[in-house]
């Protein structure tokens, strides 16, 4: 067991990033599984903690509180992306306790967990909104506050 005095008060996570192939994901292979992720998929701080989340273009995240899973989310809730109508959103607010930048063409944009985000011990779920990479490449990870 970690010392909780030596627990990081600050994490970064990176949602999706340069992965896999040049071609157009999930045209040629399954690097679309490799180019929407986040890295790392779990994280440990302390209590009061914070992350920064570096976004790439087309991400959105969203925070949920302690005790959601990603079968918890209902993907039913959902909308059109501003910037790219032919892909949807997630909506679902049931438990989110903070939500992310809107999806943008930004190559990378950085978001910072707003205050008292992960004050409580738990593990708290994070998910991209972008429904198909939630979907079908399972993007989501976990905040573990101690």
């Amino acid at each position: 067991a970690q010392n909780e005095a030596s627990l990081p008060t600050h994490a970064e996570i990176e949602f999706g990033g340069h992965q896999g192939t040049e071609f157009p994901p999930a045209q040629h292979d399954r690097s679309f599984h490799a180019f929407d992720k986040i890295r790392p998929h779990t994280v440990v701080i302390a209590a009061g903690g914070s992350v920064t989340i570096e976004i790439d273009e087309l991400h959105q995240p969203a925070i949920y509180e302690p005790g959601t899973t990603p079968e918890d989310i209902d993907v039913d809730q959902n909308e059109p992306i501003p910037v790219l109508p032919a892909l949807r959103r997630i909506t679902d607010s049931d438990g989110r306790i903070a939500l992310g930048p809107n999806q943008s063409l930004t190559e990378e944009q950085e978001w910072e967990s707003p205050p008292g985000a992960f004050d409580t011990p738990g593990r708290y779920l994070i998910i991209c909104t972008t429904m198909v990479h939630f979907v079908e490449a399972k993007m989501y990870a976990w905040v573990i506050v101690k």
